[in-house]
């Protein structure tokens, strides 16, 4: 919290954009022993700096009212990307192989690095209300 604070919801919104897709990113060039999973998971989620919870903090920023369903509305998507993803990702590999199975991953995530750049860029405060 003190972090997000000093630091700044856009700023940390970037960063955590930009380290999952890192994290993400350099396991193509990392080879991960079996039992390693459990680390890299924590690391990545050390990395991406608890993006939903930025990127919730910054969708309030722009409501002087903050609507009753937005929150639960975000919470909602992300844990059906939670509860997809899986499947998804492991339909990819059964296909297409691992090799792609990362590289849509790591699309995905550059994706969302992008958007949330943009929101954060793009957006000018003035359409803040």
């Amino acid at each position: 919290v003190w972090l997000v604070a000093y630091v700044g919801v856009s700023r940390m919104l970037v960063a955590g954009a930009l380290g999952g897709f890192v994290v993400s990113a350099s396991l193509v060039w990392i080879d991960v022993p079996a039992g390693a999973y459990g680390q890299i998971a924590v690391l990545w989620g050390i990395c991406n700096f608890g993006l939903l919870k930025c990127v919730i903090s910054k969708a309030t920023n722009y409501f002087d009212s903050v609507p009753a369903v937005l929150v639960s509305s975000m919470l909602l998507s992300a844990s059906f990307g939670t509860a997809l993803s899986p499947w998804i990702s492991s339909w990819i590999v059964e296909i297409a192989g691992q090799w792609h199975g990362l590289l849509v991953g790591q699309v995905s995530l550059g994706i969302v690095a992008l958007v949330a750049i943009g929101v954060v860029i793009l957006i000018p405060n003035s359409l803040r209300k």
